[in-house]
C-alpha cells in the first residue's frame, strides 16, 4: 500500500482513531460505562479493574460504519471470574430523523 492509500484509509476511518484515542484510556472508559450502563449493573461491577480489549470483532464489511468496544472487568462479589462488556457503536455523519425507529429496527 502506498503512502496516499494509507492516508486515505486513515481519513476514512478517522472516527475509529478518535474513538480509540479516547476509550483506550481506562479513566475515559469508566466514565463511558457510568453514562450508559444501568445502575444495577454498575453496582455489581468492579470499575477499579478495567482493561480495554483493542481487538475488533467486526467483519470488514461493518468496520466502515461501526466500532466495537470490549471491556474486561470483574464483579465486586466474584473477583476471580472475568466479566466482558461489549458495545457496538454506529458512526453517524448526520442526525437521524427518527432514532427510536432505527433502534427498534436494529433490535428486531
Amino acid at each position: 500500500m502506498n503512502k496516499q492509500d494509507e492516508q486515505s484509509q486513515e481519513i476514512k476511518n478517522i472516527q475509529d482513531k478518535f474513538f480509540w484515542d479516547i476509550y483506550s484510556r481506562p479513566v475515559n472508559t469508566v466514565g463511558f460505562l457510568k453514562d450508559v450502563l444501568p445502575s444495577n449493573i454498575l453496582k455489581a461491577l468492579d470499575l477499579t479493574h478495567i482493561k480495554v480489549d483493542k481487538k475488533s470483532y467486526l467483519s470488514e464489511e461493518y468496520k466502515e460504519h461501526y466500532t466495537d468496544l470490549v471491556v474486561k472487568t470483574r464483579f465486586k462479589d466474584n473477583t476471580k471470574e472475568p466479566v466482558f462488556v461489549y458495545f457496538l457503536l454506529e458512526h453517524k455523519s448526520y442526525i437521524p430523523q427518527r432514532p427510536a425507529f432505527q433502534l427498534l429496527r436494529y433490535m428486531v
